[in-house]
């Protein structure tokens, strides 16, 4: 995508036409294989309580502790749904190993439930049933067997759940989601044997209430699930959730050292319960080596209702920033350099998920409400959190944010999501606030939670509400960006945004080099370096400059393709595509403001299809290079002789501690570059492409 963009700006800048398109544990023997396993991986070879009351969306359910006799201690049921991590992978076996690994005594009850892939490496797991397990005394004993249904249908997993407290009734119950998460958008848990057949939140919240039993603990041992969105689905059928902002490392949770602690002391509740996950998740990640982008937390959902009721209001003065462009330009920045979490490119993919608490410190200053109501409402909400230090800026609950969100994924949000002011500042930076009735959408509105459980000042929230409803907020139409390019007498190369500068948020550069370039521009191939955001600028006078030196990044000693996905205070993040033992992946790396040098982070194979027809999306986390992998980069290249995509591939670099990534000299020669203009609408704008001959040491742009 990024290649077609510019090489349709080569051929309007009149250097080349451009006609293509860029496109286990019953014996010892089965242990050992999954002990293996697990090794291998980390060489880099592989990739409850009492009965309560509670409102629903259909009126007042009641939940029960099960049917049977309560007997104190803890029921943990674990709805297994393998997909290709097992089938692929054998991930769910290997933590089926771990739970067989722990000391499990009388009063915790572990079940599990498994299904969803079309193979299992565990030996006695079938794929043409729904198979219910015991674990206990270092085996994992099937119960009883059910039809083979999908794990994406909400009646499954409530299913389980009755079957787990009629016929396991303790004082403490709680559930474990395992699989792939696709965060707010998609949900969790993707049946490979239905065509990737998932549970929406919508579907989530409606099993868990149907269930009957009001959980201890929500657990889900999957990716991106630890959001506001997912919270409030669950809300009313359990006391804490647990869960991850971020995507998760394959290997996932620590099930052994999770259970271990649960049988020294089966009294816990929920949130000590989930304290002891994170610290053990963290602990697993730190000796995986994949803990830099690890994350992890426990919500407390009674807080769900004051925490929705805030950001209601704070989202709507976000909403009345759209009044005016230059506001609306600082909060919308603001949320650019927020924490986001998952894929964040074209080739990648999008997650559309941010930090919460990191969205209001960065946009607090230029809304009419303070962020102090929210950001105690977050902290009230998280009672517990862990984070890598490559996400310091993680909170412990996300929301979903337009970064890249298609028009599908923008009508499910809004068709799921009942929070008015925050679906019209939505529409207002994706410039889509025609598309709604807004009258009708306020008409519907049910504000009395944020009157009562926020900052407390009615008359406030009745006033902005009246100001939210006639809303006229502005638009793309309503600018027009202009900009030129000079030459200074200093030699660098000037940009010069002569209008719409108020709605302008972002400029960065995107450079090429030419093997054989020549001044003309002209060259039989053009080798995509990246992007990034190294220059000078004056945003008051709308003027900006080049601080191309004639460097770029190199890991090992290799020049790579890096792209920009993500700019805070403290970081940029890169994405780097690159094939390792052959597999083509992307790997992750950050510049470190502080520390002033790279390090790269681990292998992200971005977001897949999951298969089904709604489109949904797929992820797992972060896998750590190991010594001995052979890692060769990927650049997307053009060949002008033969009008045709290719990909230029570099040698092999053997990974080990010793290799390292850093700006290198590039040498003589031609480059070409050009400013890539972004605006609160999501509109890009690309100047001409401008050769840069380097010559010793000067660095020369050349134009006509």
């Amino acid at each position: 995508m990024m290649m077609k963009k510019i090489y349709a700006a080569l051929a309007l800048a009149g250097t080349f036409a451009v006609s293509a398109d860029l496109s286990g544990c019953a014996e010892e023997t089965t242990r050992s294989v999954f002990a293996e396993l697990e090794e291998a991986y980390s060489a880099g070879t592989s990739e409850g309580g009492e009965a309560v009351s509670a409102e629903s969306a259909d009126g007042e359910i009641v939940f029960s502790g099960g049917t049977g006799s309560t007997e104190p201690g803890w029921t943990l049921m674990i709805y297994l749904c393998g997909s290709d991590l097992e089938s692929e992978n054998a991930m769910a076996s290997m933590n089926l190993e771990e739970m067989c690994s722990a000391s499990i005594p009388e009063g915790v009850n572990v079940l599990v439930e498994t299904g969803g892939s079309s193979a299992w490496y565990w030996d006695g797991i079938e794929t043409d049933v729904l198979g219910r397990y015991q674990v206990h005394d270092g085996v994992l004993e099937e119960m009883e067997t059910a039809e083979l249904a999908s794990m994406g249908d909400s009646a499954t997993l409530t299913n389980f759940i009755q079957w787990g407290v009629s016929s396991y009734p303790s004082e403490h119950y709680g559930v474990i989601l395992w699989d792939h998460g696709g965060g707010n958008a998609d949900g969790v848990c993707y049946d490979e044997l239905y065509d990737g057949d998932n549970l929406t939140l919508p579907e989530l919240g409606s099993a868990l209430r149907d269930a009957g039993s009001m959980l201890d603990f929500i657990g889900f041992d999957a990716c991106l699930m630890a959001s506001m969105e997912t919270a409030s689905a669950v809300s009313g059928t359990g006391y804490y959730m647990v869960a991850s902002e971020e995507t998760e490392p394959g290997l996932g949770w620590d099930y052994e050292a999770m259970l271990n602690a649960l049988g020294e002391n089966h009294s816990m509740k929920g949130d000590e319960l989930g304290q002891i996950v994170c610290d053990a998740f963290l602990e697993k990640c730190t000796r995986l080596d994949c803990a830099d982008e690890a994350t992890l937390s426990v919500i407390d959902l009674s807080q769900t209702g004051k925490l929705d009721a805030a950001f209601d209001e704070y989202t709507g003065s976000m909403a009345l920033a759209a009044n005016d462009v230059r506001t609306l330009n600082s909060v919308a920045s603001g949320a650019d350099r927020t924490e986001s979490y998952g894929g964040n490119t074209d080739t990648e993919g999008y997650c559309n998920m941010i930090d919460l608490a990191d969205l209001v410190t960065n946009t607090q200053d230029y809304v009419q409400t303070d962020g102090t109501a929210l950001l105690s409402a977050i902290e009230e909400a998280v009672v517990y959190s862990v984070h890598g230090p490559g996400r310091e800026n993680a909170n412990g609950i996300s929301v979903f944010y337009p970064i890249g969100a298609t028009e599908d994924e923008l009508s499910m949000y809004m068709e799921h999501s009942d929070n008015t002011p925050y679906l019209q500042y939505i529409a207002a930076v994706t410039d889509t606030y025609g598309d709604v009735d807004w009258q009708a959408a306020w008409t519907e509105y049910d504000s009395s939670g944020a009157e009562s459980n926020s900052s407390g000042d009615g008359a406030f929230w009745q006033d902005m509400q009246e100001q939210l409803t006639e809303l006229q907020p502005v638009t793309g139409s309503d600018f027009d960006v202009q900009f030129s390019q000079s030459v200074g007498e200093d030699g660098y190369l000037n940009l010069s945004i002569t209008s719409g500068l108020e709605a302008v948020k972002s400029v960065h550069f995107l450079l090429l080099y030419m093997p054989d370039g020549q001044e003309d521009g002209s060259s039989s191939e053009y080798v995509y370096l990246g992007e990034d955001n190294d220059i000078n600028g004056d945003w008051e006078s709308g003027t900006f400059q080049d601080n191309f030196w004639g460097q770029w990044m190199t890991i090992g000693g290799e020049f790579v393709n890096a792209e920009l996905i993500e700019e805070t205070d403290y970081y940029n993040l890169y994405s780097i595509p690159a094939k390792v033992n052959g597999q083509e992946t992307n790997l992750h790396a950050i510049y470190d403001y502080s520390a002033e040098k790279y390090r790269v982070l681990g292998t992200y194979d971005g977001i897949s299809d999951s298969g089904d027809a709604s489109g949904s999306k797929t992820s797992r986390g972060i896998t750590p290079l190991q010594a001995g992998d052979e890692v060769v980069f990927l650049l997307p290249a053009y060949e002008a002789d033969t009008d045709e995509d290719a990909w230029y591939t570099t040698d092999a670099v053997t990974w080990s501690e010793d290799v390292v990534m850093q700006n290198e000299d590039m040498g003589d020669g031609f480059y070409m570059y050009m400013f890539e203009i972004k605006d609160i609408f999501g509109v890009e704008y690309d100047t001409e492409p401008v050769v840069m001959e380097a010559a010793g040491d000067t660095i020369y742009p050349i134009m006509e």
